[in-house]
């Protein structure tokens, strides 16, 4: 088999101060385009830079890096996008058929505030956020512009901030399935431990008791 030498670069102390050995050279400098470029071109990698394991930094930095010409291993960019952009992600649910509250994308205050008045609770989702970072829900008129003016300073223009009804006394699982063909797969339902919409990194699911069939109905 062929064997790469590889190369990480990585601003995290800690991860640093226990893995330093695992790659044959390690960058200690910050995530930013220019500093990854920089050492890009430094180093000329032979096959190209992995972006998927380094949490929302690079997640964010990749259609950047896709653009500037970057080979991109694994996942491609522009799937990455459709994934971390909510307005691409929600509307390819709509194109496959999944169910999902009423949504919309905006631009504009007064847009956002129209689609909301009659839909409170809602919840606001910008793109690009490390898990459910930067996600709140919504109760009235007031809550909606403040957190518009405290968090986001208006709207990004790049980045789209999607509000959609926020559903009250669902039940929020994580599905894990593993598939031995097209036709034959298992899965398992995780309810996290924490309320609706508080998702994060270190989220806690547990495996229940209770019948598939009745977390569904509930």
């Amino acid at each position: 088999a062929d064997v790469y030498n590889t190369i990480m670069i990585n601003y995290n102390p800690e991860t640093v101060s226990t893995d330093y050995d695992e790659t044959e050279r390690l960058f200690f400098d910050e995530l930013s385009l220019e500093r990854i470029q920089d050492i890009h071109d430094f180093e000329m990698p032979a096959k190209g830079t992995a972006v998927g394991v380094g949490g929302q930094i690079p997640n964010t930095l990749v259609m950047p890096l896709h653009e500037r010409g970057l080979a991109i291993l694994g996942t491609h960019p522009e799937k990455i996008d459709s994934a971390e952009d909510r307005d691409k992600f929600s509307s390819l649910c709509d194109r496959l058929g999944i169910a999902q509250p009423d949504w919309a994308v905006f631009s504009d205050f007064e847009d956002a505030r129209k689609f909301s008045q009659e839909r409170y609770p809602v919840l606001v989702r910008p793109s690009y956020v490390l898990s459910g970072g930067g996600m709140q829900v919504i109760k009235d008129e007031y809550e909606l512009f403040d957190y518009l003016r405290r968090k986001l300073y208006g709207f990004a223009t790049t980045n789209p901030v999607v509000i959609s009804k926020f559903e009250e006394g669902s039940l929020e699982c994580d599905i894990d399935g593993v598939a031995t063909t097209a036709t034959s797969w298992r899965r398992r339902l995780f309810p996290p431990w924490k309320r609706q919409a508080l998702t994060s990194g270190d989220r806690h699911p547990h495996s229940t008791p209770r019948p598939q069939h009745s977390l569904m109905a509930a």
